[in-house]
């Protein structure tokens, strides 16, 4: 009976035995060696022309990241044609986490994934053709299969990784707020230097800062027993401010919504003090 392959790899492998099998590998690595560099600039603009929310990311990181990846790409799989084996795609998880990290949309890569499938199989037919295989048929179905089944692959483990990571992401945010929350309403000393360096990084000790406090509950008080209710009065809350420059904090304290929201209270110390929050 067969294991259960998630990621699609034993299909990646039987596709390299096959290429093997038809003396196309290890051959075909060495002709890949040779335009690497070319393939991944091909890739690149491929993938510019075809997706433009790369170029539109206003994070300095996501081009050279995306540069990088590619040429990831491009060296494992002439590293799979000169006979290597294929292994966890290490390099897929780590780009899969950047990327949730940079808030980047998971979709926009697995695009990614599919634009360069067409630069990648013309890649790698020429490089199988070009080493005269034993058995052109077999080869370049198996050509046909590998392409199919590595971006599948890639495509899963990136797609599993960034959920994953993200759910990460937002639960150590979460505990941020819970314990932001906290403090702004409980007090801190202030020889705490923990404290005072979070609530710095956070922004809250910023002199110039207003402060108010919104506390909100369901008309039926048992409601707020479920999360879900409670997480729309924290939208509705938000959703009341939106369009301004109010920051929110909220979170769920003694059964209530409670919400700090701040803003600049005076532009600097020469200006008129503002009544906007409060308002």
């Amino acid at each position: 009976m067969l294991s259960y392959d998630p990621t699609g790899q034993r299909k990646l492998r039987q596709s390299l035995d096959q290429l093997a099998q038809a003396c196309a590998v290890p051959v075909a690595g060495a002709l890949l060696a040779a335009s690497m560099d070319e393939t991944a600039l091909a890739l690149r603009q491929e993938i510019l022309a075809e997706i433009p929310a790369f170029l539109a990311s206003a994070n300095p990181a996501v081009l050279p990241g995306l540069d990088h990846h590619l040429r990831e790409h491009v060296g494992e799989i002439h590293r799979l044609f000169a006979g290597g084996e294929v292994t966890g795609f290490g390099f897929v998880r780590e780009h899969a986490q950047r990327r949730a990290e940079q808030r980047f949309p998971l979709e926009v890569t697995l695009h990614a994934y599919r634009c360069g499938h067409r630069v990648l199989s013309q890649w790698l037919r020429e490089a199988v053709a070009a080493s005269t295989p034993a058995n052109p048929e077999m080869a370049a179905s198996a050509v046909a299969d590998f392409a199919i089944e590595y971006t599948n692959s890639i495509s899963i483990i990136a797609a599993a990784e960034y959920v994953a990571h993200t759910r990460i992401i937002a639960e150590a945010e979460g505990d941020q707020r819970t314990e932001l929350l906290n403090i702004l309403l409980s007090g801190y000393d202030e020889s705490d230097g923990r404290v005072a360096r979070l609530l710095k990084r956070a922004g809250y000790l910023e002199q110039r800062q207003a402060y108010c406090i919104v506390v909100a509950q369901s008309t039926i008080p048992t409601e707020m027993e479920h999360p879900e209710r409670a997480r729309r009065i924290t939208e509705a809350i938000a959703a009341a401010t939106a369009g301004t420059t109010i920051r929110i904090l909220a979170g769920l304290r003694n059964n209530l919504v409670t919400t700090v929201l701040s803003d600049r209270r005076r532009q600097s110390g020469w200006t008129a003090a503002q009544s906007n929050l409060a308002e």
